[in-house]
């Protein structure tokens, strides 16, 4: 396929879609500078997935361009490696800064070292492949943001706001992944069945949320 028919099949995108994801981007900066400097009282896992949501929200959806994917090429395996050398100080929490720094201080380290793992797939290379991608960019996005997320929850001891959280995460990356695929359009997702498969889910993980608590408790 020439790069002219490649071109000539991907849908443009128009100036207000452009506008509203670097508008989104914008935001996910101003939630960083918010969450990190002023203080909240969110858990951190909360701010994590609210991040990388929004950073997700500024690519393109991965359901309008399903054979586009994550190129192995340099310059993805270069913020591989910074986001692999960011990510350590997040695994490891502040057990890794004591010592060295004021404890203030530590926490927005370790809080801008999350943010830059979570933001660096929005850089990635990505190109056309005959088939539907293995991995698609929202998807890396939110994958990188889940495991984030788990890190900085297992620092927090936030396992109670994990088990409400990440269920949801994972029905988004199903959702994310039949649509991309072309298993199911998005209009089916809203259709009664499905509806009512999410609010039983949903519902199902609120329950657990509290059942769970208690367990720990006692």
């Amino acid at each position: 396929m020439s790069t002219a028919q490649t071109w000539a099949r991907r849908p443009q995108p128009h100036a207000s879609t452009a506008g509203r994801r670097w508008g989104l981007a914008g935001l996910a900066v101003a939630w960083y500078l918010l969450s990190t400097f002023i203080a909240l009282g969110l858990p951190n896992v909360a701010v994590v997935l609210v991040l990388g949501l929004l950073v997700m929200l500024s690519v393109q959806p991965d359901s309008r361009f399903p054979e586009r994917g994550v190129a192995p090429c340099r310059r993805n395996l270069v913020l591989a490696l910074v986001a692999a050398a960011a990510f350590v100080p997040v695994g490891a929490g502040m057990d890794l800064l004591l010592g060295r720094i004021p404890i203030e201080a530590g926490h927005a380290v370790l809080a801008t070292c999350a943010a830059v793992v979570v933001a660096l797939p929005r850089l990635v290379a990505t190109q056309e492949y005959d088939r539907p991608a293995v991995l698609g960019h929202r998807e890396l996005i939110i994958s990188v943001t889940a495991l984030v997320a788990s890190a900085r929850m297992y620092q927090a001891a936030e396992v109670f706001v994990a088990v409400l959280f990440f269920p949801v995460l994972a029905t988004a990356v199903m959702a994310v992944r039949r649509i991309r695929l072309g298993a199911s359009a998005p209009r089916r997702l809203a259709a009664t069945t499905c509806a009512l498969q999410a609010v039983n889910f949903w519902l199902f993980t609120a329950l657990l949320g509290p059942a769970f608590r208690v367990i720990r408790v006692r």
